[in-house]
């Protein structure tokens, strides 16, 4: 098995195919910084220029509300926490009227207030209408744990003296753009869609280049002739990833900076408290996952190469299966509970890191389990395709 592994894994490494799916993995990764080509960093401009829209638009609310008359007891109530607001607001715009040159500590002192400020508001009316701070590219929501993450946040900034770089920072250093990238901008459907195109391609390369004959000859069994290729699986295509995401860190850090792998992401797993999780931890999460997920198509892709002679119908079938776990077909249905328990609930490994997903699933951990356990079955399931026709062409 070895000397087939050795075999298999010298005619794969020269495949032009390992070159186009670098390219595509590179392409995806970096297709937010080519879609900011030509501009000026106008990030922190920005982000002083929300604060200050956000407190104008208070501005207005307060004189739509003194307008009205007679005040009843509840616009009085609402004119009052308006007023309150506007005063938070205006200390944010205060202290970053100095544009860059602003004192970072105070810019996080002030954001800090204006945030515990609207957690106590949101604890008190849940319905209370602030007004939020909007970044570009990023949602706002009212719910009360949005306004708890926003309190973890700036304390953490506040705390670790670190500047807060919006997901839509036209400049933004490394290990922010490598993980707001993996986070937001490119679709774990598409990764894995790459990885698929390459598993396809790789595991019917004996049919389609017509070794199939010379490897049936082998003197060694069919099982072990695929658990050579499987190993080659592994060899090439993760590591070629792994070299993708770290040219790309080299070329956003040599333009951009570095940054810092301890900047903070808010999240919550129960949807009740707000926690912090570091980019260097969500890297880890990261690659946990998509290895498990790996695992899982390279099995899948293992057991339909039996079925299935052409890579057309092979990259079809995974990309089938892969559609299963996309929000778009999870929200045609009612799921129930038991769903925790399939692979195709862990796809989307980013909405499943941060557990911002609506359908059942388990925490990280389980869903690698889960994803680890259905390899193992479908390596269960092709050892028995295999089992059975080579039975079958004993009786012959």
């Amino acid at each position: 098995m070895g000397a087939q592994y050795r075999i298999t894994l010298k005619r794969s490494l020269h495949s032009v195919t390992n070159l186009v799916i670098a390219a595509a993995f590179f392409l995806l990764l970096m297709s937010t910084s080519f879609s900011h080509y030509g501009q000026q960093d106008s990030t922190q401009a920005d982000l002083y220029g929300a604060y200050a829209t956000a407190g104008q638009a208070v501005d207005k609310t307060i004189t739509g509300i003194e307008k009205i008359k007679p005040a009843s007891a509840s616009v009085k109530a609402e004119l009052r926490q308006k007023k309150q607001e506007k005063d938070y607001l205006d200390q944010i715009t205060l202290v970053t009227s100095g544009g860059l040159s602003a004192n970072l500590d105070e810019v996080n002192r002030t954001v800090l207030a204006h945030a515990k400020y609207s957690l106590r508001a949101t604890e008190k009316d849940p319905h209370v209408q602030l007004q939020l701070i909007k970044y570009q590219d990023q949602p706002t929501s009212h719910k009360l744990i949005e306004r708890k993450k926003d309190v973890v946040f700036h304390t953490y900034l506040y705390q670790h003296h670190m500047r807060e770089i919006p997901i839509a920072a036209i400049k933004a250093p490394a290990a922010n753009y490598l993980s707001d990238a993996l986070l937001y901008h490119v679709s774990p459907f598409l990764i894995i869609a790459v990885f698929i195109v390459w598993l396809a391609e790789f595991f019917t390369t004996d049919k389609r280049e017509g070794n199939i004959d010379v490897t049936n000859t082998l003197p060694m069994g069919k099982m072990k002739v695929l658990i050579a290729k499987i190993g080659v699986a592994f060899t090439i295509a993760l590591p070629l990833f792994c070299l993708t995401l770290l040219a790309v860190f080299v070329v956003i850090g040599l333009s951009n900076g570095w940054g810092s792998l301890q900047y903070p992401i808010a999240y919550s797993l129960d949807g009740q408290h707000a926690a912090i999780m570091q980019l260097g931890e969500f890297l880890l999460m990261f690659l946990g996952a998509l290895v498990a997920i790996f695992c899982f198509f390279v099995m899948l892709s293992a057991l339909f190469s039996l079925i299935a002679s052409k890579m057309s119908s092979l990259l079809v079938a995974e990309l089938l299966v892969l559609l299963t776990g996309s929000s778009f077909m999870l929200g045609f249905t009612k799921l129930s509970p038991s769903f925790r328990f399939l692979p195709t609930a862990y796809f989307d490994y980013s909405a499943v890191i941060l557990n911002s997903h609506t359908w059942p699933s388990l925490d990280l951990a389980g869903g690698i389990n889960v994803l680890l356990s259905s390899t193992l079955a479908l390596l269960g399931c092709t050892t028995f395709v295999i089992y059975y026709r080579q039975r079958l062409l004993r009786r012959n």
